[in-house]
């Protein structure tokens, strides 16, 4: 198992779940393969699992965690997942 979340792909998600690119169901799904792949020394993969069919309860809940407990994200990593993943929607 890996030890640390892949903050910037999780970024993505949120992004995607945020705008409409992914529906809250398809977020779940990648939620949940998160909370199987790192360990659990995050508890925001459990706090996102209780959240997870309230949409506005998701997106508070990573706003905070993203932006008010770990800091900076690699935005330029966030920007090559984020056209990667655009890329393959369309």
């Amino acid at each position: 198992m890996e030890s640390r979340i892949n903050f910037e792909m999780l970024y993505f998600y949120y992004l995607s779940l945020k705008t409409g690119l992914i529906s809250l169901n398809d977020y779940d799904k990648r939620l949940n393969d998160f909370f199987l792949t790192y360990d659990d020394q995050e508890s925001i993969l459990l706090d996102l699992q209780f959240c997870t069919g309230n949409l506005e309860k998701t997106i508070s809940t990573l706003d905070t965690y993203l932006f008010d407990k770990i800091g900076q994200l690699d935005f330029q990593k966030v920007w090559i997942i984020l056209i990667n993943g655009i890329k393959k929607q369309y």
